[in-house]
């Protein structure tokens, strides 16, 4: 505790304490554990002096979690669950509901664009009405969704909404 600090609980009789869940010792945003700095006795109360929680919303909702593919007429769909992803846990939770030998999604950071590859190199259609989470992956409407090729690369950038994770609560303990 800095000199200053001690001297403002010494005159004020409290102890102020910043809780960032991104300064966590364990757990996750919205269920952590956070370890005080110095062990705090004989405390009578414990207020909230304000608290900061970050936009919650999932970016993969029950409404654009699904994606398909048209290989010869047959439509596959596969759905991932509702969540809030980044790029990176996104490839890796849809490729591990598509059997790797089958689909493989990959992500290039330099481009921004997401591509899938057909792994048995059977040409497939991304199925554009089917396909509800073609938008977060950069396949707009311009996308050329009647060709049939082995691998498609997204024609736009990727659109996952980047949200922070984290809790901030002032603390005043008397």
């Amino acid at each position: 505790m800095s000199v200053q600090a001690r001297v403002e609980q010494l005159i004020s009789g409290k102890t102020h304490i910043v809780v960032d869940s991104a300064k966590r010792t364990s757990g996750v945003a919205e269920n952590f554990v956070f370890t005080l700095p110095t062990l705090l006795r004989n405390v009578k109360s414990v207020r909230p002096v304000y608290t900061i929680i970050s936009n919650c919303v999932y970016n993969i909702t029950n409404t654009n979690n699904i994606f398909s593919i048209n290989r010869g007429g047959l439509i596959i769909s596969l759905g991932i669950p509702a969540g809030t992803y980044n790029i990176g846990q996104l490839i890796i939770t849809l490729n591990s509901v598509w059997l790797p030998e089958d689909i493989q999604f990959a992500y290039d950071s330099g481009t921004l664009k997401v591509s899938v590859q057909e792994m048995n190199a059977l040409p497939f259609k991304i199925d554009k009405f089917t396909c509800s989470m073609s938008g977060a992956l950069g396949f707009t409407s311009q996308f050329n969704y009647q060709s049939e090729q082995i691998t498609h690369t997204s024609n736009s950038v990727v659109k996952l909404n980047n949200l922070y994770d984290f809790v901030h609560i002032n603390i005043d303990i008397v």
